[in-house]
Parts: C-alpha cells; sequence; structure tokens
C-alpha cells in the first residue's frame, strides 16, 4: 500500500479513522507551533545570555526534569489506557489525581533540599527552584490530557499547549529584553506553565462526570502503580538520555560546555520534528492493522522504515556538511565549540529516525518489552560512557557517549523489527 492510499484511507474511512486523523492533526499542529516557538525563544536567549548564561538555564532545566519521572511514575499513561478500555477507569480518575498532587508535593520538597544540598552557585539554586514550578504543573498538565486523549478531545490538549507556547514565548523575550539572567527564562517556563495547567484543570473540571467523586483510595493508587512500573523504568532509563549527560558536565563544573552541548541539542530537537509528525500520520493505521492483516502490517511498517530512511539520510547529510554555517547563523560565533558535538549528535538523529518506525511496530504488536529491554541498555552503556568520557572529553564525550547508546538501541530494536517481518 502506498503512502498516498495510506492518507486516503484515514481521511475517509470510517468515523473512528477520521476522529484518529482529526486528532492526529491537531496534535501536529500544537505540536510544530510549540517546538518552533520555544526554539525561537531558546536561540535569543542563547545570543542574550552567551553560553555560560545558557548553560545555567540548561542545567538547572535538566537538574528539575529528572524528577519528572518520579512526579508522574507513568501514571497519565496508564490512566489515558484504563479510561479508554474501561468504564471503571472514569470513576477511578479523581482519585488517582489525588496520588498525582500527592506525588507533585513529595517531589517539589525533594528539589528543594536536593538542591540546597547540592548546588552552590545562587543563580542555578534560583533558576531549579523556579523551574520545578514549571516542571510540576507541566506534568499536572500531562495527567489531564490523558483523560482527554482518551475522551478522544485532543484538540484540549493542543490548544492548551499553544497557550504557553505563546506565554512563554512572549513573556521570555520580554523578561530577557529586561534582565539579562537565567532567572528570566526560568520565570518565563513556571508562569506559562501554570497559565496552561489552570486551563487544563478549569476545561476538566467544565467537562467531567459530575457524578464522579474525588475520593482517595489506597487500594486504587496500588492498583495503578503496579499497573505502570514497566513505564517508570521506561521513563528513568529515557531520562539518563536526555538529562544526565548535562547535569553531569554541570556537577563537573562545565557550565560553559552545558550552554555549548544544548545549543546543539536544541537544533536536533528541530531536525526531529519531521519524523515525529510522520510518526504520528502512520501510528493509527500501523496499531489499527496489526490485528486485521499481517500482511498490511508488514508492508506499512516497510513503507514507513523507508520513508524514515530517505529522510534520515537527508537530515544527516544536510547536517554534516552545513554544521558549521547551521550553528554560525542560529547562535552565533560564541557557540563554534557546538560544531563537534552537533554533527556526532546528527548521526544520533539518523539513528533516532530509523527508531520511530521500529518502535510504533514493536507496540502496535504488543512488544513494547522489547523496547523496554533496548532502552535498559542503552541506559546503563550512556550512563557508564558519561562517567569515563565527559570528565575528560566534556560536550564531545556526552555526544559519543549518546551516540553509542542510541546506536546500541537501535541495534536491539532492529533485531525485534526483522524477527516480526520473517515471521
Amino acid at each position: 500500500m502506498t503512502v498516498v492510499e495510506t492518507v486516503k484511507r484515514m481521511l475517509f474511512g470510517t468515523q473512528e479513522k477520521r476522529t484518529i486523523t482529526k486528532n492526529t492533526i491537531w496534535l501536529s499542529i500544537a505540536e510544530l507551533i510549540t517546538r518552533l516557538s520555544k526554539f525561537a525563544l531558546i536561540v535569543y536567549a542563547t545570543r542574550i545570555l552567551g553560553p555560560t548564561g545558557f548553560g545555567q538555564f540548561s542545567f538547572a532545566l535538566s537538574f528539575v526534569m529528572i524528577f519528572t519521572v518520579f512526579a508522574d511514575l507513568g501514571l497519565s499513561q496508564i490512566t489515558s489506557r484504563e479510561i479508554s478500555q474501561n468504564k471503571k477507569g472514569e470513576n477511578e480518575f479523581e482519585s488517582v489525581l489525588w496520588l498525582k498532587f500527592a506525588l507533585s508535593f513529595v517531589v517539589l520538597t525533594a528539589v528543594f533540599i536536593i538542591s540546597k544540598l547540592t548546588i552552590t552557585d545562587t543563580l542555578v539554586e534560583r533558576s531549579i527552584l523556579i523551574l520545578s514550578v514549571f516542571m510540576i504543573t507541566n506534568s499536572i498538565s500531562d495527567f489531564f490530557f490523558a483523560f482527554f486523549q482518551a475522551k478522544q478531545k485532543m484538540n484540549y490538549e493542543s490548544l492548551a499547549k499553544v497557550i504557553q507556547a505563546f506565554l512563554v514565548v512572549s513573556l521570555g523575550f520580554f523578561l530577557l529584553s529586561q534582565f539579562k539572567s537565567s532567572t528570566s527564562l526560568s520565570i518565563s517556563y513556571a508562569l506559562s506553565g501554570s497559565a496552561a495547567a489552570i486551563y487544563i484543570t478549569i476545561l476538566y473540571i467544565l467537562k467531567r462526570n459530575k457524578k464522579n467523586k474525588a475520593k482517595i483510595s489506597i487500594d486504587i493508587w496500588q492498583k495503578y502503580i503496579l499497573m505502570s512500573w514497566p513505564l517508570i523504568l521506561t521513563s528513568i532509563f529515557s531520562m539518563i538520555y536526555n538529562d544526565m549527560d548535562s547535569v553531569m558536565m554541570g556537577y563537573y563544573g562545565q557550565i560553559t560546555q552545558v550552554g555549548w552541548y544544548n545549543a546543539a541539542y536544541r537544533v536536533i530537537g528541530v531536525a526531529l520534528l519531521p519524523a515525529f509528525l510522520i510518526n504520528r500520520s502512520f501510528a493509527p493505521e500501523i496499531n489499527a492493522t496489526y490485528s486485521k492483516s499481517m500482511k498490511r502490517f508488514k508492508n506499512i511498517g516497510k513503507s514507513y522504515l523507508k520513508i524514515s530512511f530517505i529522510l534520515a539520510l537527508a537530515t544527516l547529510t544536510i547536517g554534516i556538511l552545513c554544521a558549521s554555517q547551521i550553528i554560525h547563523l542560529i547562535f552565533g560565533p560564541d557557540y563554534l565549540q557546538s560544531v563537534l558535538p552537533f554533527q556526532i549528535l546528527m548521526i544520533m538523529a539518523f539513528l533516532t529516525i530509523l527508531i520511530y518506525p521500529l518502535s510504533q511496530t514493536l507496540i502496535a504488536a504488543h512488544l513494547q518489552k522489547n523496547i523496554f529491554k533496548a532502552t535498559l541498555w542503552g541506559a546503563a552503556v550512556n550512563l557508564i560512557l558519561n562517567f569515563l568520557l565527559i570528565p575528560k572529553y566534556s560536550l564531545n564525550g556526552a555526544a559519543i557517549s549518546t551516540l553509542i547508546a542510541v546506536g546500541l538501541v537501535f541495534i536491539i530494536q532492529y533485531y525485534f523489527y526483522l524477527k516480526i517481518q520473517e515471521n
């Protein structure tokens, strides 16, 4: 089946497929607006703050984002699934919401205590405390998003994300122009996250089933935690990929290097956006065809992988050949130290784009445990290599560690993908 035929089936098929398509479009538009607008803010911030100031902000953000795992514990994904598949799930939502609030309080307390005990830079510590508000409000928003995702009302989530993006960019540009410090950027994140959380909370109150009682049930809490533990571990491993390298460089006193490294990483995030949007388009059809036609399921998986390879190769070629020009144009001459790690991370992006179809195929085939295995090995290798390479090679060592870890994840997932295609 060609890509055009796949898109036609999604657009003009059943009501269910039209709903999936509508939700995909809503979320894709929101993701596009959010990522590009925040990237514009980050570019402005890198020039205003310089590598050291931006490094302080990046270290503080990575520090607090480590705690996001413990503020959610996989509850958002499990709750969305339970509401979608079980009427009882909606009745249990508000009980789990109380668990979410309890976890948020514990995590905020932990961030406060740990930052006080470990952070010596007053400006970084202040940014951490402010960004912890962003982290918690973002986590609470994600939990309410899970409710609306289960109800197939992604337009509410999309609007909340657009509101947040508009506020963070508006406040960020204004505050940075007035007060040139990482604190200004941190405040814009915290205020925009809070506004989005308030909006989606009010929306939930207006749309929820009034018959549901907001009771606290330890039995329900225990039930959901037992269901979510594999996701907790997977999230921890993902956190090691995304944030641990910046945190480790910060603790080694390499704050300026954190700024250079995160500047490169932000461009990688934009480079991965087309692959993310393509994944949103293919995911519903891959999931739908698995139980109906194995032959079609395999063909769609192959088509998705071919398209991803072409996109990945184009992204890699442009990134490698034009690395110096890209970094200089976007961030200026102060960030030319980002060029080599950017080129290394572009190879990582090449592999990441190929991992999207592999992961989606495994999830559709109910083999997500194999993704867990791959992520576990990748995270372990990444952590070990960070300890070995960052002290000596700084941001280049961090980039190499990430590349090798992602390469291992790709190899493991590709092995399981081939087993599906061969059966």
